[in-house]
């Protein structure tokens, strides 16, 4: 119970004025002296809070309540909207006997019922109510464990172009000193233009009017300063589909630990036509001589254009080789990753952190040349091209003609 603005705790008293409470409660008030009830003076109200928890996803919430104080109820509130109730709620006539099912009343999380009583003539204040709340998948103990102390991030995996997809990278991090345990809860709600494809990781995905709930009851724990980090994709409109015609977005993801919101992130960036929005050239040279019989090396230089390029390039890198006959692959430096189908190497990074405008990236490849008698190309002018791909797109490309000869030449 409160009056004003300072909260006091609740006391349980008896008064043979009063009738006899309702089954399984107490009149109560603010009992500063000898359990008379408070005192105060005429025309005070005073304001009694009962609060309880319900559970993410509750569903069919009820709540039924039996109220009658000294002197009268004049307001109930849950959540801070005032409800509809018959009567006044004075001792001296029948109780306020209501029930409210309205979901748009309750919330997730501490759901708080306030019941304003005036004090008409100044003698004694008191409130008695019965009452159950009640959900589907609900849970009343919003004490049981406290938020962990966590963080989060969301950040973009390369750029998103329109009537492409995008990647959201998410990183959840326990910045406490204990253990945290409990389901994890992201709730996304996209840009609209954006549609959701899938999530990677343990983490299970619900979706409903533009909204991507992402929830993970099985990761174990996060130890002190350990992460989770996991990405989800969606699909970008094409551009004359997009609303608005923006071409820049505010998209924010939520986080919530066992029901209970812990903070939130968001994350802003362009959309573009695919390819257009980085400039990038290739070079590709040989490392030194090729023999018959023995390794080579070609080397290759990805530089970010300066004058055509305001901010860094970081969707993926491939570097497709359709090495030539009589020429094999071994292995490629670096962050990147190859694979070799039907003589073409086709080698890629995602990981290289973005180029700057004027910034290059380097890669060295390794190839095994035939013997003499089995190479089948020209060995005065062998020629080999570099084909650069920027987010899957082709962007130019860079060839190298060189000889092969014996190691004793």
């Amino acid at each position: 119970m409160s009056s004003g603005p300072v909260p006091r705790d609740a006391d349980v008293f008896s008064d043979a004025r009063f009738p006899v409470p309702f089954d399984d409660s107490n009149w109560i008030s603010f009992d500063p002296d000898a359990g008379e009830g408070l005192v105060s003076d005429a025309d005070e109200a005073f304001e009694y809070e009962y609060c309880l928890c319900l559970n993410e996803g509750f569903q069919e919430p009820e709540l039924s309540l039996r109220a009658w104080a000294d002197d009268e109820i004049t307001d109930v509130q849950l959540n801070g909207t005032s409800l509809s109730y018959s009567g006044d709620g004075s001792h001296t006539s029948d109780p306020i006997e209501e029930t409210y099912t309205d979901p748009a009343l309750f919330q997730a999380g501490d759901n708080c019922l306030t019941i304003t009583v005036a004090d008409n003539e100044g003698v004694v204040s008191g409130l008695n109510l019965a009452g159950r709340a009640r959900a589907l998948n609900a849970d009343c103990d919003c004490e049981a464990q406290e938020p962990c102390d966590l963080s989060l991030s969301k950040e973009t995996k390369g750029q998103f172009h329109y009537g492409q997809q995008g990647t959201y990278v998410f990183q959840v991090c326990n910045d406490q000193d204990e253990e945290c345990t409990g389901p994890l809860t992201v709730e996304d709600a996209l840009h609209d233009g954006f549609t959701f494809v899938d999530v990677s990781g343990d983490w299970t995905a619900t979706t409903g009017g533009g909204v991507v709930e992402l929830t993970n009851d099985t990761y174990g724990g996060l130890a002190p300063g350990e992460c989770l980090t996991f990405e989800m994709t969606v699909d970008v409109a094409a551009v004359d589909e997009f609303p608005g015609g923006s071409d820049s977005v505010i998209n924010c993801a939520e986080l919530f630990h066992d029901g209970a919101f812990v903070t939130e992130d968001c994350v802003r960036h362009g959309i573009t036509e695919g390819g257009e929005d980085c400039t990038l050239s290739i070079e590709k040279t040989t490392g030194g001589e090729f023999h018959y019989g023995q390794q080579g090396t070609y080397a290759f230089e990805v530089c970010s254009d300066p004058d055509l390029n305001d901010e860094e390039c970081t969707a993926p890198l491939t570097i497709e080789d359709d090495l030539p006959d009589g020429i094999s692959f071994v292995s490629v430096s670096g962050n990147w990753t190859a694979s070799v189908s039907g003589g073409v190497v086709e080698a890629t990074n995602d990981s290289y952190g973005g180029l700057a405008p004027g910034e290059c990236l380097d890669m060295k490849m390794t190839v095994q040349v035939a013997d003499e008698d089995e190479f089948s190309g020209d060995p005065d002018a062998t020629q080999n091209c570099g084909i650069l791909r920027y987010d899957g797109d082709v962007t130019t490309e860079d060839c190298v003609t060189h000889s092969v000869s014996r190691g004793d030449e």
